[in-house]
């Protein structure tokens, strides 16, 4: 088989691209804006360009594409607006490319949808987008979807939740915050904690994401499914274990929040993604954590 993974070299689609290796040929698309070269798994090809640019840069004869390569941080689009619609546009042709080609497209959303939304989330609650970031990732969803009503294609669309894990390092301000405390405490460098601490995440681990992706790539039909495991932790009690693991403490302050729409609480509603994919998150948080401390291997 033979797969693209746009945004191939970033974080999570270089962890995709590793796996998806067994499986066939990979091509990466990365247009390195957040991306690194040092991440390019071996084996794998790669092209420089955007998502928007496949038909340009691309030769047919594609399976599936993971759609990694979108710009990933809600503060992003608030210091360029037109991030929005350069992220569904350049999605409109990808997914064109993938209906030329007939390949199935699994396309990576957020967690971010659920803002405000108590308790457990689920896939079928309504939403309101809120900003930039999340009116382009739900904007993408609804295509994803048309594709799959019109012409028959089995795209999947991916909520992740708060994903974390070694080798994103070169993500820096945009890390996710379990990378940012322990490289705060590594460094005894201070890190600013936004109001009490006590706001809470579903934090999944990389290697699990990346057995969703595959599962996704499995599934016969048109499906939106979280990717998160089922448990939400404070970030108070993230650093508590960090502190607990390294025996050593995090230098934090806490200072007021200063973002309006601030997303104070995610925990995924697991059971769609079980019954359907099949998917269970298996790494719990402090293995994790070990894993991403490199305590353990990961």
């Amino acid at each position: 088989m033979n797969f693209i993974v746009t945004g191939g070299l970033g974080f999570i689609g270089s962890h995709v691209s590793s796996q998806l290796l067994g499986k066939g040929e990979v091509t990466i698309v990365d247009n390195l804006h957040t991306g690194k070269e040092s991440n390019l798994p071996q084996g794998c090809n790669f092209i420089k360009g955007n998502s928007g640019q496949l038909k340009d840069r691309v030769n047919g004869g594609i399976n599936a594409i993971f759609h990694q390569g979108i710009f990933s941080s809600a503060p992003m689009y608030k210091q360029n607006v037109f991030l929005a619609s350069r992220a569904v546009s350049e999605f409109g042709h990808l997914m064109e490319f993938a209906r030329v080609n007939d390949a199935k497209v699994v396309v990576a959303s957020t967690s971010s949808l659920y803002r405000g939304i108590p308790g457990r989330q689920k896939e079928d609650v309504h939403i309101e987008p809120f900003d930039f970031y999340t009116k382009a990732r739900y904007k993408m969803e609804k295509i994803a979807e048309e594709y799959s009503k019109n012409y028959g294609m089995k795209n999947v669309v991916l909520r992740y939740f708060s994903v974390y894990g070694p080798g994103e390092a070169h993500k820096k301000e945009y890390a996710n915050l379990i990378s940012q405390f322990i490289w705060a405490m590594e460094r005894q460098e201070g890190i600013e904690i936004y109001g009490d601490g006590r706001q809470e995440r579903d934090f999944i681990y990389i290697a699990d994401v990346v057995e969703a992706n595959m599962l996704a790539l499995e599934y016969g039909d048109f499906g939106i499914f979280n990717v998160g495991t089922g448990n939400a932790y404070s970030l108070n009690q993230v650093m508590g274990l960090i502190e607990k693991l390294a025996g050593k403490k995090i230098k934090t302050k806490n200072i007021p929040n200063p973002i309006d729409d601030y997303v104070e609480h995610t925990l995924a509603d697991t059971a769609k993604a079980e019954k359907l994919l099949g998917f269970r998150a298996e790494t719990d948080l402090e293995t994790g954590i070990r894993k991403s401390m490199g305590l353990v291997q990961p």
